[in-house]
């Protein structure tokens, strides 16, 4: 029974590992198939998102919840999200320059907020877990990183119509940058919301 305790907490590993290695994966492949390549990254990256639901579910089901998973979880929801924001704010020209800030401000909320866990010794895990404002944050998150991977396999699908009637494929590629576009200021809005939502989660567990 002790064993089976520990299921949540090895979930969220999954996650943590799980995380800078699809994107690794989304930086370093892509095969003959760009837009095959981007829906199995999508795919992934829902399921991952999905072992954060899990682990939370079965730590409350088997009453196995702790502080170590307080402290891990939300760790491992950073994870799961930064590798890819650092990718396309970093690398790329997708989300702007002007995206520094709000993202400056996310990354040092998110910093204080793990560190904060952190020195917490001896505090229960009610204390140290996630509070509302940064379980919203996170959905934000993970929704903005979506969003962003949308876009790139919209582009991608497009791309590969190439054989296509000269009038169909102007269509479509009207349609494809549309969407995208649209999927990128998404991500730029669900980012300011979700620095906000980190500083709130700041000032909720106290500076």
């Amino acid at each position: 029974m002790r064993m089976a305790k520990q299921i949540p907490n090895i979930i969220t590993a999954v996650r943590f590992i799980g995380g800078p290695a699809l994107a690794y994966w989304f930086v370093t492949g892509r095969g003959s198939a760009p837009s095959d390549f981007f829906d199995t990254i999508l795919i992934a990256f829902l399921i991952l998102i999905g072992t954060d639901w899990l682990d939370g579910f079965l730590a409350r089901r088997m009453h196995a919840e702790s502080r170590f998973g307080a402290i891990f979880d939300p760790l491992a929801d950073k994870m799961l999200v930064w590798p890819f924001l650092y990718y396309f704010a970093a690398r790329t020209d997708i989300l702007g320059r002007w995206m520094f800030v709000p993202l400056a401000f996310l990354a040092l909320f998110d910093g204080y907020s793990t560190l904060w866990r952190f020195v917490q010794r001896g505090a229960s895990h009610e204390h140290v877990r996630a509070n509302w404002f940064g379980k919203a944050k996170t959905i934000a998150s993970y929704s903005a990183v979506l969003c962003l991977l949308i876009a790139v396999d919209v582009l991608a699908t497009a791309l590969e119509m190439r054989t296509l009637d000269p009038e169909e494929l102007e269509e479509i590629a009207r349609g494809a940058v549309f969407w995208a576009a649209s999927a990128m200021t998404l991500a730029q809005i669900l980012i300011i919301f979700a620095s906000v939502l980190a500083l709130a989660s700041v000032l909720r567990q106290g500076l």
